[in-house]
């Protein structure tokens, strides 16, 4: 199956199914032909393990033809390049491979950012995809449009992906482990070059934490029988590229020291991705209501349409995370630090 085009669109784009057209990651559908999981009334999957738990919706869809549009997200994080891999493999197998399920799990646990916080990160594949990431191309080239760039670090992620999912496929089918395994990476000159860009990553880590904003509160459990605090941190455009994975294993700048459970950050202005560990038995349902409020304020004032943060009413995030509106918040980082602060003051005194 060849590849006739790729695109690239907003998250939370809704988009029906066409022929010959495979929708992932995005589309807010479980229906042949689109798997995605953001929607409320989606399944508790990424869209990685939604192709090998559900080949059907691939294969049935695209039988016959000898090649696809391949649709997804802007900026393709680790699901969508596994989802594009493993759904282009299932069609040139016909089924799912032991390698391609392993590959699937293994991609779920990342996307959920349930990846044990004893995991070296040297040593586990998602963090050497978004290493190779960073070798990419300028943010941006003289001249160029913002959807060519999308187009351009679009395609060349898929590339940089494919070539490492190939490897490690092919290492889960001969029974090797992907979670935490030196051996994937042991002796390829490739990954050596992305394992260093891993380890120095702890020294923009670092940085950040430097000027970051950190505390402790409390946040509503997940069962909703009651309250357990967490340690939180805030770094406005971080120079490190795995933040939240660093700052979880933070065991001794974090308040607590058992590193930090929630997340705020912002990659650049209008951005922002506030999120909770699964591992902290918490969630933040609620949070979006009150940026929304806000948010809804200030586009009424300034005449500008009336675009929603995404509040995590998903089966696979739980309300764990909350996202700016597509096209990006107007509110400041201020404005959206003081209703982070409003939400976690109206529900325990233990907040600092």
């Amino acid at each position: 199956m060849q590849v006739k085009e790729w695109r690239f669109l907003d998250y939370g784009t809704l988009v029906e199914p066409a022929q010959g057209v495979l929708v992932l990651d995005v589309g807010r559908l479980l229906v042949p032909g689109v798997l995605d999981h953001h929607q409320e009334d989606g399944e508790a999957e990424c869209a990685a393990s939604l192709v090998v738990s559900h080949p059907t919706l691939v294969l049935d869809h695209l039988r016959g033809r000898e090649e696809v549009t391949l649709v997804t997200h802007k900026s393709p994080d680790f699901d969508a390049v596994a989802a594009s891999y493993l759904s282009l493999r299932l069609l040139e197998e016909g089924k799912v491979t032991l390698g391609m399920r392993k590959l699937g799990g293994y991609a779920k646990i990342v996307d959920s950012a349930s990846l044990p916080r004893t995991v070296s990160l040297v040593d586990t594949p998602y963090t050497h995809l978004y290493a190779a990431f960073q070798t990419i191309p300028p943010p941006s080239l003289p001249g160029e449009s913002r959807e060519a760039r999308a187009q351009r670090v679009g395609e060349r992620r898929m590339k940089v992906g494919f070539e490492m999912m190939s490897k490690w496929e092919k290492a889960a089918e001969t029974g090797e482990e992907l979670l935490e395994n030196p051996n994937l990476f042991r002796g390829d000159r490739d990954f050596e070059k992305s394992g260093k860009i891993v380890q120095e990553d702890y020294l923009s880590y670092s940085e950040d934490c430097r000027r970051a904003r950190k505390g402790r509160t409390l946040l509503s459990t997940i069962d909703g029988n009651g309250l357990l605090p967490v340690d939180w941190l805030m770094v406005l455009r971080p120079r490190s590229f795995l933040l939240k994975e660093w700052a979880r294993r933070d065991f001794t700048g974090s308040p607590s020291g058992n590193g930090f459970s929630l997340i705020i950050s912002s990659l650049y202005e209008g951005n922002f991705m506030i999120a909770t560990s699964p591992d902290s038995g918490t969630h933040l349902r609620g949070l979006g209501t009150l940026l929304n409020r806000r948010e809804g304020e200030r586009r009424r004032r300034e005449g500008a349409p009336l675009l929603e943060w995404y509040d995590g009413n998903s089966p696979f995030f739980r309300y764990r995370i909350v996202a700016n509106p597509k096209g990006g918040t107007l509110l400041s980082p201020e404005e959206v630090f003081q209703t982070f602060q409003e939400y976690i003051s109206s529900l325990g005194p233990i907040h600092t």
